[in-house]
């Protein structure tokens, strides 16, 4: 997805007036992107090994934060990040999202 196509479908997300909007990547890694393959999904080969997979997802990570800060919603969202993104992706901001808590009380 592009800059634009978060704001798009934010925007439109943000017309029902959601509690809690979860954002988690495609993952192509292992049998996952074989079967996106299968279904037709040929962007998945350029998203299946770690440093291409880590790159796309760190691009998508700027996206929606950028779409939902502009669209005033970004404490609406949850960025479920994979823990193996550690190395990639600044330690803090990957933490941040890794153990933030969303909005549901748990007993």
């Amino acid at each position: 997805m592009t800059l634009d196509d978060f704001k798009f479908n934010l925007d439109k997300f943000m017309q029902i007036n959601p509690e809690l909007i979860f954002w988690e990547p495609i993952n192509a890694r292992g049998s996952n992107g074989q079967r996106m393959l299968a279904a037709g999904l040929d962007f998945a080969k350029s998203i299946m090994t770690k440093k291409s997979w880590a790159e796309t997802f760190m691009r998508q990570w700027e996206f929606i934060e950028t779409a939902a800060t502009e669209l005033e919603c970004l404490e609406k969202i949850h960025i479920w990040p994979d823990p193996s993104l550690k190395g990639f992706v600044n330690e803090e901001k990957i933490n941040y999202w890794l153990y933030k808590p969303t909005i549901e009380k748990w007993n």
